[in-house]
């Protein structure tokens, strides 16, 4: 009996597969939940404003005021927006477990609505094993 299936996630009354791996659901201990990672962009957007305000901290020694100035707003202030919007979105969520003496992430979801509804087929999975 399927649970749950979506976007390469399978739950079953016996089996959690993601991506092709297969976990038994009366094998797996110690589920948890975990904030993930932003993702890669928010990193990228930081790093991005980050560098930018040194070249222009630099340029500032050899350029004149009103270059400054244009290349600050022309460059700085969309990066900083975009920085501040990519790292104000939520973590991702991640589901944790140990299997078979090990911890192993079993799944890694930024879409908290779905990562709630394998989480709840997977606690009926678990229910019916006992």
């Amino acid at each position: 009996m399927t649970l749950f299936r979506r976007n390469g996630i399978q739950v079953t009354r016996r089996w959690l597969v993601v991506n092709g791996q297969c976990y038994r659901v009366r094998d797996l201990r110690n589920l948890r939940t975990a904030q993930g990672d932003r993702r890669p962009i928010s990193n990228v957007a930081v790093i991005a404003a980050g560098s930018l305000l040194v070249v222009i901290i630099t340029a500032a020694q050899c350029l004149a005021a009103s270059v400054l100035v244009t290349a600050a707003v022309g460059l700085l202030v969309p990066t900083a927006v975009l920085a501040i919007a990519a790292s104000s979105t939520p973590r991702a969520c991640e589901l944790w477990a140990e299997y078979h003496g090990m911890t192993v992430r079993l799944l890694w979801l930024d879409d908290r609505e779905q990562y709630n509804q394998i989480c709840r087929a997977l606690t009926r999975a678990k229910e019916w094993h006992g």
